[in-house]
């Protein structure tokens, strides 16, 4: 029996996206700016970002309060 190991990689896909936009952006293919073609992986890295800020506030706020 075969075992399929399914997750996804949102940081392969955001650098594939990210570099398939940049390609289209130097071509000439897409007008649009650089911040949008820097996009997937502002948003990968920036929600990563958020959830150690949650985590780090959550950890400060359990060690206050133990008793």
């Amino acid at each position: 029996m075969t075992k399929y190991n399914m997750s996804l990689d949102f940081n392969g896909l955001a650098a594939f996206l990210t570099a398939l936009f940049a390609i289209l952006k130097v071509l000439g293919v897409i007008s649009w700016s650089w911040w949008i073609v820097f996009l997937p992986l502002i948003a990968v890295y920036g929600l990563g970002a958020i959830i150690l800020v949650i985590a780090a506030v959550w950890f400060l706020i359990y060690l206050t309060f133990k008793k």
